[in-house]
């Protein structure tokens, strides 16, 4: 299956490492976190001042050569085969402005995408039961498995109790179908949607619409808060960035367990918007998250 780099790469056994500059509390249980993307290139991934000592890092493959070249040092460029880092990236500098008090997190990295950003629904499978032997506590994805059938994928992970943070998505040349989008589109996997929407720079009347959903995100599986997109100049985009710093801001402050109170505790850190969409076109109204430092 050939698919842009918004969507993953095969897996290998596990290959474990704890960045040096990092240290963890062994006393404490950690928080386990996967992250499941493209390449997260982590030897160039500088953890913020005060997290230093809550976050651990831990890859599942060996960095591919991308990484390794020297031309950039340490800022990885703003490419697709580099979504993964930039997610990750995003996630620490928000988390940094309220780092955890009281808990340590235990971050696993997952690329699944091949060098020309394919994979095989075989990889996923594999992923998941190496993934499922020691289920995290949240899997956060700014990615998806996309495909007809992932029947499988969805009984791999029937009795995961931990909560999927999402991106929701969005339509391209090769992403067309919602319905295709996995674990956005699954019926059973506790999980929260995040979209992007664009904020209009004039007040209207009072009622009228305060901006516009990401035009080419999907909603049909569920939107369940949405984030002002970024400036031009931010990478990720879209719903990337959203589920990317919506996850730093929440799990900083919000670190519930059962997806009902994770919700409830994002609800109070959030605003009724009244949002154009592609669906709604005179709009609906949506949470969306206000961030604090």
């Amino acid at each position: 299956m050939q698919m842009c780099y918004r969507f993953l790469r095969a897996l290998l056994p596990p290959l474990v490492f704890w960045a040096p500059v990092i240290l963890l509390a062994a006393e404490i249980d950690p928080v386990r976190i996967a992250f499941i993307d493209t390449e997260f290139c982590l030897e160039h991934l500088i953890v913020p001042q005060g997290l230093q000592k809550k976050i651990g890092l831990n890859s599942h493959l060996p960095s591919s050569s991308l990484c390794k070249t020297q031309k950039w040092g340490m800022k990885v460029p703003p490419e697709r085969w580099a979504h993964g880092h930039h997610v990750l990236k995003t996630f620490l500098q928000e988390l940094s402005n309220h780092p955890p008090s009281d808990f340590v997190i235990e971050i696993h990295a997952y690329n699944i995408f091949g060098p020309e950003g394919t994979y095989t629904l075989k990889d996923w499978e594999e992923m998941f039961k190496v993934l499922m032997k020691n289920p995290p506590d949240f899997i956060i994805m700014a990615s998806t498995y996309y495909g007809p059938e992932h029947s499988s994928l969805e009984q791999s992970v029937k009795n995961f109790q931990g909560i999927f943070l999402l991106a929701a998505g969005a339509r391209e040349e090769t992403i067309q179908n919602p319905a295709f989008l996995w674990p956005q589109s699954s019926k059973t996997a506790h999980k929260i949607l995040f979209g992007s929407f664009i904020e209009y720079q004039t007040q209207g009347q009072k009622g009228a619409s305060q901006g516009q959903l990401d035009t080419t995100l999907f909603e049909q599986n569920g939107l369940d808060f949405v984030v002002k997109a970024p400036k031009n100049s931010i990478y990720p985009t879209g719903s990337s960035y959203a589920v990317a710093r919506a996850a730093g801001f929440l799990l900083s402050r919000c670190l519930k367990r059962q997806k009902a109170l994770l919700a409830e505790c994002i609800g109070g850190f959030s605003h009724k918007t009244l949002l154009k969409s592609p669906q709604w076109r005179t709009g609906k109204i949506y949470k969306a998250i206000t961030f604090h430092k």
